[in-house]
């Protein structure tokens, strides 16, 4: 099984966004059947933009991106 992941998603779960319970329970979901989830290639400078909108610190937004990307959700 393939996923489209929304890009309102993954923002709910770095901001711990109201709501974000859901979308950590899709990757649970996701990591124990092994199905594929992705996002589009907008998406990725979407989140970016945002995040650096809310957190304002570039190599902290890589860093929580490149660590839930590889180790988990």
């Amino acid at each position: 099984m393939k996923l489209l992941i929304d890009t309102n998603v993954i923002l709910d779960m770095v901001l711990k966004r109201n709501g974000c319970g859901s979308s950590m329970e899709l990757f649970r979901k996701v990591r124990e059947t092994g199905a594929g989830a992705y996002i589009t290639a907008s998406s990725i400078t979407d989140i970016f933009y945002i995040l650096r909108k809310a957190i304002h610190d570039t190599n902290k937004i890589k860093h929580i991106l490149l660590w839930k990307i590889f180790f988990g959700w």
